[in-house]
């Protein structure tokens, strides 16, 4: 059975705060079930949140900034 967490509600989160939210929890799920899963299955799991994150305004941001020798301007995804 697969936990689910409970975060306060909120109307006011937005795509990107929802989303990262979402894909730190997947990723504690990932660290969790990974000693009960095969190599093959722990490491499609963890490419899949990799690619979730590659995606991200803040993984860009991030690069930029560094890039450009700034402070990042990050949005929560």
């Amino acid at each position: 059975m697969r936990q689910v967490a409970v975060y306060p509600v909120r109307s006011e989160f937005t795509e990107d705060e929802v989303a990262a939210s979402v894909i730190l929890h997947e990723g504690k799920v990932a660290l969790r079930d990974a000693p009960n899963q095969s190599q093959a299955a722990a490491m499609r799991r963890e490419r899949d949140l990799v690619r979730l994150y590659a995606a991200s305004h803040d993984r860009a941001e991030g690069l930029a900034a560094f890039r450009e020798k700034r402070e990042p301007q990050f949005r929560g995804m």
